[in-house]
């Protein structure tokens, strides 16, 4: 389609006689840019309403107004609310929406389209002997019950504005809520638990919920190995036979920390510079009283 338009006829009835003629066109050479064929639809469908709008404020002519398109996309699009819809689509409806606001919109078949010719393009000889250009389609003489029918409506999908789901949660507070002037060890300990917390659901979300959920982890997952379990504070710690030892909780079940994250950096440096620069097994040791850094061998600082 390398242009669009559109076509006005008028009919007028007498008692024994109908006449429609061609009362004016106009048409637009389409975009060099690309668009798709229901959006160059809708700039004809728009041509027209502009168009209709302009003879209506002219108040010559009594009697209903018809719009007639042979795009069941684009009617979809003007039965819609057009927010629904991108930019240039939405645009285009709430215009040709506004403009013909009291008039009808009804589907033409493609084959009776007159405005199909402008698009198509017709010699002199081929539009001087066209009945269809200069009458418009015969149904027009008939009574409405004659004219085609209308296919069914369909919500359209096409050129949908992109939705954003927004699910609100119970807010988690980050926070110690230290009341005392000065930080305790427990303060610095919840304080520790709640950033690794947050730091696993932002980078281990999928497995924290497989294993709440009791699913079995694939043994391609790095964690399947650990026996993973998630602790009343909602933290994923390692699991297995050292919950039947003595040591502390901590050290039974060290908190698990996901592979170059910059906390698990910042802990591994911590631990590094505390041991006096110890070599790389003494302080996995000593991390792994707290902490279970995944793929802590590898680590750089190590």
């Amino acid at each position: 389609m390398s242009a669009y338009g559109a076509c006005v006829y008028i009919v007028s009835r007498s008692a024994d006689k109908a006449n429609a003629q061609l009362l004016c066109s106009k048409s637009r050479v389409a975009p060099l840019k690309t668009l798709s064929i229901p959006k160059l639809e809708l700039c004809g469908a728009l041509l027209l309403a502009n168009l209709l709008s302009k003879l209506q404020k002219m108040d010559i002519f009594s009697g209903p107004y018809f719009c007639w398109c042979d795009s069941t996309v684009v009617l979809a699009w003007l039965n819609s609310e057009s927010s629904r819809f991108t930019t240039f689509v939405a645009n285009r409806v709430a215009s040709i929406q506004r403009l013909s606001a009291g008039m009808e919109w009804l589907h033409i078949p493609t084959a009776l389209n007159p405005a199909d010719i402008i698009s198509r393009g017709a010699l002199p000889m081929e539009l001087n002997a066209s009945d269809l250009w200069f009458h418009g389609p015969l149904f027009l003489l008939l009574p409405r019950s004659s004219w085609p029918p209308s296919p069914a409506q369909e919500q359209c999908i096409l050129e949908l504005r992109k939705a954003t789901c927004l699910v609100l949660t119970s807010p988690i507070d980050l926070t110690s809520n230290c009341k005392s002037p000065t930080l305790t060890v427990s303060d610095l300990q919840n304080g520790t638990r709640l950033l690794v917390r947050v730091v696993q659901r932002a980078t281990m979300w999928a497995d924290l919920k497989a294993i709440q959920a009791n699913h079995v982890l694939k043994s391609s997952n790095c964690l399947s190995s650990l026996s993973p379990f998630v602790d009343d504070f909602g933290l994923l710690r390692v699991g297995g036979r050292l919950s039947n030892s003595s040591l502390p909780f901590d050290s039974r079940h060290p908190m698990i920390l996901p592979r170059k994250h910059p906390v698990t950096s910042a802990i591994i440096k911590h631990f590094h510079k505390e041991s006096l620069h110890a070599g790389p097994r003494t302080v996995l040791a000593r991390i792994r009283l707290h902490y279970w850094p995944i793929g802590g061998e590898e680590q750089s600082l190590l």
